[in-house]
């Protein structure tokens, strides 16, 4: 009989904690403007094709964001719920798409809070094989090993971290907490960028003009004309080949007979 009054009271007890789990769906001003700062901010979102998805991943986080402040049943529903979100995107986006280490980092963060530490942290390690530089994916497996008791591997992951971060203060706390000795790891050393060279340094192609650097000065006179360098070259009579006919009969004054307009002596 007690038996049975235990079950009549859990059948009507989880229904009701279920509903009060689903809450309400549809997102609260907070957790608008939490989406909008975290996910659109400072970030090119002119991929429609993949961030047409992405109120999905809102949904992830958000969702997210409730379970960490539940339990028990509550916790799992929320959790599910942005687990569901993120492999909406997941599968829906691009494999190319420049967001989904974060996507994977997000779920791996969802499925921590059900309690699956290994799904989880195969979602993170796949967040770093896309965006090695997501310092939350190594803190979050440093934990994940730390919590079952493989401490050399969970500081091993610090200090990949911290290879990348090695200002980062979370993963300096971590190093030492897991035994690490002082000095942090060196940071890792990245290649600079290879300069550009002036475009006047730049050679030319090979079909390109001939340059006018060896032209002799009574060739190159006329280069440094007034007009435009954009104008276009055309030929003027005195650098056409064929020369300008000559009036072979005189003309003028005796004593001047090319001098067309002379007084006459």
């Amino acid at each position: 009989m007690i038996n049975m009054i235990k079950w009549c009271f859990l059948w009507v007890l989880f229904p009701m904690a279920l509903a009060q789990a689903s809450g309400e769906f549809k997102a609260t001003p907070a957790e608008q403007a939490m989406c909008q700062a975290v996910i659109y901010d400072g970030r090119d979102t002119s991929d429609r094709e993949n961030w047409g998805h992405m109120h999905h991943f809102c949904d992830c986080v958000r969702f997210t964001n409730r379970a960490i402040g539940r339990m028990g049943v509550e916790r799992n529903f929320e959790a599910t719920r942005a687990v569901d979100n993120c492999d909406y995107v997941l599968s829906h986006a691009k494999p190319d798409f420049n967001m989904r280490g974060e996507i994977h980092l997000q779920k791996g963060k969802a499925l921590n809070l059900q309690g699956r530490r290994g799904p989880a942290s195969s979602e993170f390690l796949k967040a770093l094989s896309i965006n090695p530089d997501l310092i939350a994916a190594y803190v979050a497996l440093s934990d994940n090993y730390a919590k079952i008791g493989v401490r050399k591997e969970a500081l091993n992951f610090v200090i990949e971290g911290l290879k990348r971060a090695p200002n980062s203060r979370v993963l300096q706390r971590r190093y030492t907490e897991l035994g690490g000795k002082l000095p942090f790891p060196e940071p890792l050393t990245r290649a600079a960028p290879t300069p550009v060279a002036p475009p006047e340094q730049v050679s030319p192609p090979a079909d390109a003009e001939p340059s006018t650097k060896n032209i002799p000065p009574s060739e190159d006179k006329n280069m440094n004309s007034e007009s435009s360098d954009n104008a276009p070259v055309t030929d003027s009579p005195a650098s056409t080949s064929s020369p300008i006919p000559i009036n072979e009969t005189p003309t003028g004054t005796p004593s001047s007979p090319w001098c067309r307009f002379c007084p006459p002596p």
